[in-house]
């Protein structure tokens, strides 16, 4: 079929093999088209890795939450406005 999109060549090694054996049970209407079994794992997989990588942010995130306010400045009260005061606008 004629597609812009691009295109992907993998090779049934033993592993991917036995990936799609397991699909196969999980999944017997699709069981007769490894093809189709493929892209229902990739979607499965897809899925699974958008849920990591939000979990990812959400710890980096409760991390700086944590974190927030835990350093001094270490200057005294006026010091920011010296430093910008050291700027011309």
């Amino acid at each position: 079929m004629p597609t812009m999109r691009p295109r992907h060549t993998l090779t049934e090694t033993d592993d991917l093999a036995r990936a799609l054996d397991t699909a196969a049970q999980l999944w017997p209407e699709c069981s007769g088209d490894r093809g189709a079994l493929l892209r229902r794992m990739v979607a499965v997989g897809a899925g699974q890795v958008e849920a990591s990588a939000a979990e990812q942010v959400a710890r980096r995130h409760r991390a700086l939450d944590a974190l927030a306010g835990s350093v001094d400045s270490g200057g005294d009260p006026g010091h920011r406005d010296r430093l910008r005061d050291e700027w011309p606008e």
